[in-house]
């Protein structure tokens, strides 16, 4: 069984290529995806050429990549790809180290501590890295192992959160810590730290040529996934007790308002009734108004009509009276002036037969005359008498057509509170 080993324990004193085949007995792989595979010299590459695995290696630097894949020609099985991996897409400077099998994403300087003699010879950016997700989506994606043999596995990491939680294995080129300064890049506490979130522990940490520098073997914690799975589990059942719980209480209130629902529908449909039975009513009363309205507006119209018709031949009377009033006034003016003449020539006859009578000695002649003119006076006052006569027949008549102005005017007035409460309404 493996044990896991503390920082600052001794390392295992088995090879990489022992351990290797004990995890792949274990961890059978499906697919591994190597970070740094250098120029195919190192333990990995040669312990994959001797086995049938799919795998993809990835290699940043270009004279390392051209010798590998010379030397991958003939091996279908394992893809190989140039490229720069960072922990995101972003421009990242890549540094050549005097040491090849060292340069990548950190200044080597950073590792004096530990290797003094290792220089930066070359810089260069690197406009668009890729990560490992994205490798292990497109290029790799039944991969269970997981090798970043190259500093600094954390930063790498970072851009592999999906990639690592499905791994069996992790192995990773780290710096110990007890043996440099805390700004060295890829220490293997930062490493851990990386994967504490993750299903994986420590199992052992593998020597390599340099003692400062190691691989970290971590494979996933099944006792941990176990207990992380009957948490799971746990919480699973009591998720679906409370869904249970919760169901019954939606149901119960579903059905609350169905039946809410059911009663509202028999409400409306009792009110629709009602206001059905209410819009015919009124319907019926609308119709019977229309009709008294239609009676009503046509009564009005032929009493207009009439109290028209009787406006006009009350103006007709008031007319035609007027006219009487004034040819009787001519007329009675008139004889009263011929009358008031003829008194006066009667009264000057008179005296003048007085006079001829007395002068009746004197001139016979003159005395007929003068009888002439009195009995031609006397023919006037005749036909004055009868005009007169024929007033006071003009007067009976104007009496009689005063009378009937009266009852027509009383008509109009009954016919006036007859209509006009109704006109009003």
């Amino acid at each position: 069984m493996m044990t896991v080993t503390t920082l600052g324990a001794a390392r295992s004193p088995q090879s990489l290529a022992a351990w290797l085949d004990m995890l792949a007995a274990t961890f059978p792989p499906h697919g591994i995806l190597l970070a740094g595979a250098g120029n195919g010299a190192g333990t990995i590459v040669q312990w994959l050429l001797q086995r049938r695995v799919e795998a993809v290696l990835v290699e940043g630097d270009n004279r390392h990549y051209q010798h590998l894949a010379r030397l991958l020609s003939q091996k279908e099985d394992l893809a190989l790809k140039c490229m720069v991996i960072a922990d995101q897409v972003r421009p990242v400077m890549f540094h050549q180290a005097s040491n090849p099998a060292e340069s990548g994403l950190f200044n080597p300087e950073q590792l004096h501590d530990i290797w003094p003699r290792l220089t930066s010879t070359e810089s260069q950016i690197i406009e668009a890295p890729t990560t490992l997700d994205t490798i292990a989506a497109e290029s790799c994606p039944k991969a269970n192992w997981l090798i970043i043999d190259c500093l600094p596995a954390d930063l790498l990491m970072q851009g592999a959160t999906e990639t690592t939680a499905r791994m069996d294995v992790i192995i990773c080129r780290v710096v110990m810590s007890q043996a440099s300064s805390e700004s060295a890049p890829g220490q293997i506490q930062h490493v851990q730290d990386a994967l504490k979130d993750s299903q994986h522990r420590l199992a052992e940490t593998v020597n390599t040529r340099h003692p400062a520098i190691a691989h970290a073997i971590f494979v996933r914690d099944v006792a941990r996934q176990s207990q992380s799975l009957a948490k799971a589990s746990e919480d699973a059942a009591k998720f679906r007790s409370e869904s249970l719980k919760l169901a019954d209480d939606r149901l119960a209130q579903i059905q609350a308002l169905e039946k809410r629902i059911q009663d509202v529908q028999s409400t409306a449909a009792e009110q629709q009734a009602k206001a059905s039975a209410d819009a015919l009513e009124c319907k019926q009363q609308y119709d019977i108004l229309k009709k008294t309205s239609d009676e009503a507006s046509k009564l009005k119209n032929e009493s207009l009509k009439l109290a028209d018709d009787r406006l006009a031949q009350i103006q007709a009377l008031e007319k035609r009276i007027q006219d009487v009033q004034s040819t009787a006034a001519e007329q009675q003016a008139k004889a009263s002036a011929d009358a008031l003449e003829c008194k006066q020539q009667y009264d000057i006859l008179k005296k003048t037969s007085d006079e001829a009578s007395k002068l009746k000695n004197e001139s016979l002649k003159l005395a007929g005359d003068r009888l002439a003119q009195i009995q031609a006076l006397e023919k006037r006052i005749q036909d004055l008498q009868s005009t007169a006569a024929e007033q006071l027949v003009m007067e009976s008549h104007m009496e009689r057509i005063k009378l009937e102005l009266t009852i027509a005017e009383a008509h109009i007035e009954l016919l006036k509170e007859i209509l006009l409460p109704g006109i009003r309404s």
